[in-house]
């Protein structure tokens, strides 16, 4: 190879070599920011991906990334692009974001069988959309009956009802023995205090918040 073929080589090699870095650096002329809205989430081979609405137009098969792997479909998130590769990168809000959280409201299922605290919780979990958080804010009470199973303490009286059953893990405490009670939200609103109670149990509950699981919404 001559000298000026060489040189030719080496020009190429530079010019190839500043398109490449145009292509993929996040400050070059062909790095974008989008907004777009997600329309479904498919799982690859290769992991995550999404198919988006933005601009007017559609977007298919655009790779998740780990910060976002939690957006689902409705979510409004942040589409980086750098040359002719696009990566999904954030969440900018979730449906119902703006909205007022929703209270649902309980009753206990006989006020002589489980006589419930005065000044106790307040008997509602707060339904958080736009966060996706639950606030359970249930009343601890005396147990005048003996029940060997799950039983329905708290029953539904108002508000949005969950999908599908949500464990709500353990709500309270039994003050006469050493164990939890966890507890379920049924989809007829009401919550099932799982195992046995004695009839002079008192039990604590406490104040939380937990996510909302994948999949479940609210009517």
């Amino acid at each position: 190879m001559t000298s000026d073929a060489l040189e030719d080589a080496r020009s190429m090699g530079r010019r190839l070599g500043l398109d490449l870095i145009r292509n993929i650096s996040p400050t070059g002329p062909s790095f974008s920011l989008r907004r777009a809205t997600v329309v479904s989430i498919d799982l690859t081979s290769g992991g995550y991906t999404a198919d988006l609405t933005v601009g007017g137009g559609t977007l298919h098969a655009i790779p998740i990334t780990v910060d976002c792997l939690g957006c689902g479909p409705g979510d409004r998130v942040i589409v980086e692009t750098y040359g002719t590769q696009s990566f999904v990168t954030g969440v900018l809000a979730r449906p119902g974001a703006g909205a007022s959280m929703q209270h649902a409201k309980f009753r206990f299922q006989d006020t002589n069988s489980f006589k419930g605290d005065a000044y106790g919780g307040a008997n509602e979990i707060i339904v958080n959309r736009g966060a996706r958080l639950l606030h359970v804010n249930l009343s601890g009470f005396q147990s005048t009956v003996n029940l060997s199973a799950g039983f329905p303490v708290w029953l539904y009286s108002s508000g949005p009802k969950p999908s599908r059953k949500i464990s709500l893990g353990c709500v309270g405490a039994v003050v006469s023995g050493n164990w939890g009670k966890q507890a379920d939200w049924n989809t007829d609103g009401s919550i099932t205090l799982l195992g046995g109670l004695g009839s002079s149990d008192r039990v604590i509950c406490q104040r939380f918040s937990m996510p909302i699981p994948d999949g479940v919404e609210f009517t």
